[in-house]
């Protein structure tokens, strides 16, 4: 899985996939329903992420939640 190449339902599922349950939850119901669907899609096609991948979805979402505050 080459970093550069993710979109962003994919960033967001690695993401959800690498938060606790209430976490993931709120990030969910933050999302429109066409929204949170296209993610579930993602989250059941995914199949394993390395940690490598998680570090860098993780670091970005930091990133652009850091800029908006």
């Amino acid at each position: 899985m080459d970093y550069n190449q993710l979109k962003g339902p994919v960033k967001a599922a690695i993401l959800v996939r690498s938060l606790g349950k209430a976490a993931a939850d709120r990030l969910l119901n933050s999302l429109s329903d066409n929204e949170r669907t296209v993610v579930y899609r993602q989250l059941d096609q995914m199949g394993t992420v390395s940690a490598e991948i998680t570090e860098y979805v993780a670091k970005e979402f930091a990133d652009i939640t850091s800029e908006l505050a």
